[in-house]
């Protein structure tokens, strides 16, 4: 295995580790940190291809992200006066 391919398989698992709440966090500081740099240039990205990687970082990181109590609250509301939508 090359040195890109490992590079590029690091990467890969840090995004799919994103959905673990186990690995979350090692994911998340692997990519705010010094890591993805690492690998991303080991990997031969260019900048383009780290901006798109990080903003799909973003947007899982939001998606797997605990809601906040209150806006679990207003979905709670939102199903029992809307209890058609959910059934």
């Amino acid at each position: 295995m090359s040195v890109k391919s490992l590079a590029e398989s690091l990467i890969l698992q840090s995004m799919e580790d994103l959905s673990d709440a186990d690995n979350r966090a090692g994911s998340q500081e692997f990519f705010s940190g010094e890591g993805f740099r690492i690998c991303a240039q080991m990997a031969n990205m260019s900048s383009e291809e780290q901006v798109k990687v990080l903003e799909i970082v973003r947007k899982i990181t939001s998606i797997t992200a605990p809601l906040p109590k209150t806006e679990k609250v207003r979905l709670r509301a939102a199903r029992r006066s809307v209890p058609a939508l959910y059934a």
